[in-house]
């Protein structure tokens, strides 16, 4: 990993927005026998910014919620397994090929909840995610054989994987007109991942009032995933998810060649503005993201319930958006593509 270097010795993290100069590489207690490094010894006991734990909805940079205060060991573990454990967070050191003095530092999370859905694993290319997760299984540590050809954007926090370098901004933040891999109708998406309509709330939500509240909206979220994705193959369809960007739920190509790019967004009487607004913003991205002269893309916002004010339907209507819900989704779908 870095050949030549014998450790200790010193490097910096970096993650677009901020960097620590104090990074450290470590001896691992094996080291004599394979070579083994360590990472995890942190100068001042702080971690990186983006590993820290926090408060996400003040901070992009926070993945992992939860009080950094709290007392070792006994309300921290419980804040782990609580908390944090059922998100499946996912810590990554990132090194560039011929660079041995930087580290960039990213974190994703397997099971996120929706407000942390920016932070999910599924960013992350299908090839360099599997990678990780055989390794994980066998308790392996760097990968360094085997990686798929990707660029590294280093500017980008979320979404800082690449098809080509042309891409890539450089580092003093001129942008190159940076495409996201999944663009046109040739590259859509990957083989459909079925939303799990069984997750339970292991985790009390932490800057939540109503943990159970986000328990019914998490598995109606999913519900209604999975209810597209029938109503998909049902018409002899091909049900899709994303693979990198745009992290839409679920999309398919329709017989004539369309691309259907679909957000999902699921409704509480506390959330449903908030929600909407966010749905809508997040979908109009996706079309604009996937339109090219070869593919025509039609952009759908599907609610688990009605949306609570009427004005939504005619402001959706007015941006070309089809909206649409339970119990009539096949219905309202169909009237809206056809």
């Amino acid at each position: 990993m870095f050949e030549g270097r014998e450790p200790p010795y010193g490097l910096s993290y970096e993650w677009g927005a901020g960097s620590d100069p104090n990074g450290r590489i470590f001896p691992a207690a094996d080291y004599d026998q394979n070579g083994r490094v360590d990472v995890g010894q942190f100068i001042g006991g702080q971690p990186p910014h983006p590993w820290r734990i926090g408060d996400p909805r003040r901070d992009p940079t926070v993945t992992l919620p939860g009080d950094p205060n709290a007392s070792i060991p006994d309300a921290a573990i419980a804040q782990w397994k609580d908390m944090i454990e059922p998100l499946e967070p996912w810590l990554m050191l990132v090194q560039l090929d011929g660079d041995q003095t930087e580290l960039h530092v990213r974190a994703y999370l397997g099971r996120p909840t929706e407000e942390l859905g920016d932070a999910s694993l599924g960013r992350v290319p299908a090839g360099l995610r599997q990678l990780m997760e055989a390794r994980s299984r066998v308790g392996a540590g760097a990968a360094s054989a085997g990686l798929p050809e990707l660029w590294f954007d280093s500017l980008d926090f979320r979404d800082p994987w690449r098809s080509s370098p042309s891409d890539v901004r450089s580092p003093g933040g001129v942008d190159t007109e940076a495409v996201p891999p999944s663009h046109g109708a040739e590259a859509f998406g990957a083989e459909y991942r079925p939303g799990d309509e069984d997750l339970q709330s292991a985790a009390s939500e932490p800057f939540s009032v109503d943990p159970d509240q986000r328990d019914r909206g998490t598995r109606a979220h999913h519900e209604t995933q999975n209810a597209l994705a029938a109503i998909a193959r049902e018409s002899g369809l091909t049900p899709r998810s994303p693979d990198g960007e745009p992290n839409f739920d679920i999309g398919w190509q329709e017989p004539d060649g369309r691309v259907v790019v679909v957000e999902v967004k699921s409704l509480t009487d506390a959330n449903a503005e908030r929600q909407l607004r966010l749905g809508l913003g997040q979908v109009l991205r996706y079309r604009n993201l996937l339109e090219s002269d070869e593919a025509e893309v039609a952009a759908v916002l599907a609610l688990s319930a009605a949306p609570h004010d009427p004005r939504w339907i005619e402001l959706c209507h007015e941006l070309g958006v089809g909206l649409i819900w339970p119990p009539g989704l096949a219905e309202m779908l169909d009237a809206w593509l056809h």
